[in-house]
């Protein structure tokens, strides 16, 4: 298949850090993604379940599993995606807030028409898409205005305080969900 042809996808991973006063965006690894792949990687998953915490293979399994629907949706079996993974550390509890509700950790897979988002704490997660407004489906200043707006979204004039009851030295207690792309 022809590079240019293969869609791209952002996957981030979004992660608290009290004392970071401006973001940091770092991009983790690139790779091309196909249905069999995603497939023997659940597999591989599976059978690590229990080396992994509940949480983060309930996050790992929503991960996988919109990959894989965006692959079934654009094809069958021979599609692929290619992946961006980023990580971003921000200290803008805003950025961590949905439905009213402070997590502490939030993952975003940015196609070129939907948004896919999962929030996760302790015990409890919360996901959901949204369909991205774009004026042409192959615009590609759409990655950068995507890093754009969520530079802006995490900035803010000053670092805000945790109020979270899990409070350890002004930081809140980060979730950890584990590795879920291998390296």
């Amino acid at each position: 298949m022809d590079e240019k042809l293969i869609p791209r996808v952002d996957v981030v991973y979004l992660t608290y850090n009290c004392e970071r006063l401006q973001p940091s965006i770092s991009l983790d690894n690139v790779c091309t993604i196909s249905l069999y792949e995603l497939r023997k990687h659940r597999e591989a998953k599976k059978n690590q379940q229990t080396k992994m915490s509940i949480d983060a293979y309930k996050h790992y399994k929503w991960y996988n599993s919109v990959l894989t629907d965006l692959l079934k949706s654009r094809g069958g079996p021979e599609s692929m995606l290619k992946t961006f993974h980023w990580y971003i550390e921000s200290s803008n509890v805003e950025a961590f807030k949905a439905k009213g509700v402070l997590f502490e950790a939030v993952s975003l897979i940015i196609c070129e028409e939907l948004e896919h988002w999962y929030c996760a704490k302790q015990n409890e997660s919360l996901h959901g898409s949204r369909i991205r407004i774009s004026n042409s489906p192959s615009d590609c200043e759409s990655v950068r205005r995507a890093k754009v707006r969520l530079i802006d979204c995490m900035n803010s004039p000053e670092v805000p305080r945790a109020t979270s009851r899990n409070q350890r030295n002004g930081c809140p207690r980060r979730l950890s969900l584990g590795t879920i792309i291998e390296e």
